[in-house]
């Protein structure tokens, strides 16, 4: 999904004559700052109770599913969700300000 939607920065970059190490570093950075964001916004949205079930979670399997859980409740989107909307609004502005003669 991710690689589709990349595609138009990708195929910029290309033509701007990134090597492939330049664009799959670009990627791993954006990538890194979309995590930081969810991240972020996790630390806020999680109360210290919440923190305490995910401590106390048998493995990291069922604490993947209760972050997935709380964050879904509490945000109303899934992580998923807000990654793909941050990721497409980044491809919007970066394909609009290249786009510019």
């Amino acid at each position: 999904m991710h690689d589709l939607l990349l595609n138009p920065v990708i195929e910029i970059l290309e033509k701007d004559g990134a090597s492939e190490e330049e664009i799959a570093t670009a990627i791993a950075d954006l990538t890194q700052t979309a995590t930081v964001l969810l991240y972020k916004q996790a630390l806020e949205i999680f109360s210290d109770e919440d923190m305490q079930k995910l401590e106390s979670a048998p493995n990291e399997k069922d604490a993947n599913k209760l972050i997935m859980e709380i964050y879904s409740q509490r945000i109303g989107s899934t992580p998923q969700e807000i990654l793909n909307s941050f990721l497409k609004k980044f491809v919007q502005d970066f394909v609009q300000e290249n786009s510019k003669p």
